[in-house]
């Protein structure tokens, strides 16, 4: 019996979270067996970016058309543009085109590692409803696993740290508690 194909969307995979796990995700083998589970890498690794300039230069020796990319054991990696993931038309597009790029099949697998991009950016925008339209998308298309990879004291606010910077970066670490609570609400 084959497995249904695997294409895995990695949003933000140009951050400093995100760039590493695209790196695991496109590298290591994943074959394993346990019990009556088994899991196998993904078919396709779709890597959601701004730019594809930065993403070409982040993500080098990973993409399908780069030496060593594609070797027996890993998947096949692709970058996909979306100027804006709190725009929900241009986020609908690009797991459209996800699909198309993937030969037919929807994201069945989607790796948050949202945040920030620089000092002027708002932490409500590019982190809640970003989020907010991610986890939308992710119900329309049927993505059956939605990992999301936050930030250390988003559990412990009253925490020296958090307080420091929440008060640095515009209640950072609030924001990402938020998104927490909008991808538990969509759980249920």
């Amino acid at each position: 019996m084959s497995l249904p194909r695997r294409v895995v969307l990695v949003v933000g995979a140009t951050g400093q979270t995100g760039v590493q796990v695209a790196r695991c995700l496109a590298q290591e083998s994943l074959h394993c067996s346990r019990g009556s589970i088994t899991f196998q890498e993904p078919d396709c690794v779709l890597f959601l970016v701004r730019s594809f300039e930065k993403g070409e230069t982040k993500l080098q020796g990973l993409l399908n058309g780069s030496s060593g990319a594609g070797q027996p054991g890993q998947s096949q990696c692709f970058l996909l543009h979306c100027a804006d993931v709190s725009d929900p038309a241009c986020l609908r597009e690009a797991f459209d085109q996800a699909a198309k790029i993937a030969g037919g099949h929807p994201v069945s697998h989607v790796v948050n590692t949202l945040g920030t991009t620089d000092r002027n950016d708002s932490p409500e925008r590019s982190i809640l409803t970003a989020t907010q339209n991610l986890m939308k998308e992710s119900i329309r298309v049927g993505v059956k696993r939605f990992v999301h990879c936050g930030v250390a004291y988003v559990t412990r606010p009253e925490a020296m740290v958090a307080k420091v910077l929440n008060c640095m970066a515009k209640n950072i670490i609030g924001y990402h508690a938020m998104a927490e609570d909008v991808i538990r609400s969509a759980a249920q």
